[in-house]
């Protein structure tokens, strides 16, 4: 199922790392986003602790990056959707994920209908497929949305 396909735009963006002068790295703040926006109202989706896992790149139909939501993280992606009107209008609807750190990524997607009738139905298990242009777009949001 592909959760949403995408028109996307990819940057690079200054270092979230920085060295001391004795070589220890320091980290610096990652931003991470996921918005669903619908007719009624614009929230969080779900955020980067609620992934649990990421697949490789999948690169048969397009460049996809399948992602699994833990339970809770699909409770609460599935609370906005119906919060925001995108059950009763996913054409009206998307999702905007921005990353921004060692790499900044920045895609909005739409709701396709096998999305909107696994979540308006219960049957929804939580898995998502993000779906990109190009390879580089795929890698660079896979790398972004892991959790370290």
């Amino acid at each position: 199922m592909i959760l949403f396909s995408s028109s996307v735009a990819l940057g690079t963006a200054g270092c979230t790392r920085q060295f001391t002068g004795d070589g220890d790295e320091q980290s610096l703040e990652i931003v991470f986003k996921i918005l669903i926006d619908g007719p009624d109202d614009e929230q969080p989706f779900f955020d980067q602790t609620d992934i649990e896992a990421i697949s490789e790149v999948d690169e048969r139909n397009g460049y996809i990056v399948p992602i699994q939501l833990t339970e809770s993280g699909q409770e609460t992606a599935i609370d906005a959707f119906h919060a925001v009107g995108a059950d009763r209008a996913p054409e009206d609807a998307s999702i905007t994920m921005l990353i921004d750190g060692d790499i900044t990524v920045e895609n909005t997607f739409k709701i396709t209908p096998t999305l909107e009738y696994a979540i308006t139905t219960n049957e929804w298990d939580g898995t998502l497929r993000l779906q990109f242009n190009e390879q580089k777009q795929a890698e660079a949001a896979k790398q972004g949305l892991r959790v370290d």
